[in-house]
């Protein structure tokens, strides 16, 4: 609904946790109308990241497994047919680890 997303936007833009992570849930899902020019996995990237780096652990969740595919599998279309690039692995294990570690935290 376009009311609740200008709620959360309001609430997000004042630094609610809460509504940021659930901004970030409704442009991810395409529940958001996304202004013309912008990409809509990178505007949930961003409201993810907002809550994520103040502590909340669903948006670290989600912002990992966003970065797990937008920095991840994108540079793997560049190299169609041959093996993960070397320099990718420790990023791979970082970003896999941190999907775990976010999903034992509790949630503040």
């Amino acid at each position: 609904d376009a009311q609740a997303v200008v709620w959360y936007d309001r609430a997000a833009r004042q630094g609610y946790l809460p509504a940021q992570y659930q901004l970030g849930n409704m442009y991810a899902y395409g529940q958001a109308t996304v202004p013309a020019g912008y990409d809509p996995m990178h505007l949930a990237a961003q409201w993810y990241f907002e809550a994520a780096r103040k502590g909340h652990a669903d948006a670290q969740y989600a912002l990992g497994v966003l970065f797990l595919i937008l920095g991840v599998a994108i540079p793997l279309q560049r190299w169609p047919g041959q093996r993960l690039p070397q320099v990718l692995l420790p990023l791979l294990a970082g970003v896999l680890a941190g999907l775990l570690l976010a999903r034992v935290r509790p949630s503040a």
